[in-house]
């Protein structure tokens, strides 16, 4: 499926999870309900039923407690509860989420630098959201040292926040160089959609720092770079903010030489 319609499989796993229950009498604890939980918690997050989401991956995150077992499954779906709560701003109950999924992957016996790397990222957001610039950039720090060599895109969306939590701290040299770097690993993938929307990012941040230090020239090519990553994923939304700040800064720059 090019679209997936979440909402009708939602319904679908609905269903089994009846039959599961009703007519196969599994226990709430067999791994065959807990997985169920866990499909239905993120066909209602991409349907956009967050609270329905959060439902099903808390029961889930509480049958895995009971097992008494600390697996990466279990600090997954606690990141997947955080993260959820993180989207309807409920900040202290994503802290809460996400801080225990961190504390919980430094106690499991095999490392897995992904999730690793995915929680510290998610932590660091909401620090971020809080203006809290100076949690956020060590667990940036930390999440960009547990990226996979192979994951270019996520390397690109790690320095782009890093670029964001350093420009937050007034410290604008960092935060270009940080951005440059984001731009340059975006790059190096341009058939991936998270390389793209990160490229596109981290160029219309480029141009916004440039325009603020008047020059222009360069913000205009970086704004057109952002632009052009927009159009790639054809995202008409960021398309249509991004050749707004172009057009806006080729107005000014044209009246200017008149």
């Amino acid at each position: 499926k090019i679209v997936p319609e979440y909402e009708i499989a939602s319904l679908y796993i609905k269903e089994a999870l009846r039959i599961a229950l009703e007519e196969r009498h599994l226990d709430e604890h067999s791994m065959t309900v807990i997985q169920l939980r866990l499909r239905l918690g993120y066909d209602e997050a991409h349907a956009g039923n967050l609270l329905d989401a959060i439902t099903q991956y808390t029961r889930a995150w509480k049958l895995l407690l009971d097992k008494n077992e600390k697996s990466a499954l279990l600090v997954e779906t606690s990141k997947s509860i955080g993260d959820l709560y993180l989207r309807i701003q409920d900040l202290d109950r994503a802290e809460e989420f996400l801080a225990w999924a961190l504390y919980t992957y430094k106690n499991l016996e095999k490392e897995d630098t992904l999730l690793h790397c995915k929680i510290t990222m998610s932590l660091a957001s909401l620090y971020a959201l809080q203006r809290n610039f100076e949690l956020a950039l060590p667990l940036l720090t930390e999440s960009l040292k547990a990226v996979p060599e192979d994951s270019i895109c996520l390397k690109a969306i790690v320095q782009n926040q890093l670029s964001e939590i350093m420009y937050g701290l007034n410290k604008v040299d960092e935060s270009m160089g940080w951005a440059q770097a984001s731009l340059h690993s975006s790059a190096k993938d341009m058939e991936n959609q998270d390389c793209l929307e990160c490229g596109g990012v981290a160029a219309n941040n480029l141009g916004s720092m440039l325009e603020l230090r008047g020059e222009f020239d360069q913000a205009m090519e970086y704004y057109k770079q952002a632009v052009t990553y927009a159009s790639s994923i054809h995202d008409s939304t960021t398309y249509n903010r991004y050749i707004l700040n172009l057009e806006r800064l080729q107005s000014i720059d044209q009246n200017k030489k008149r």
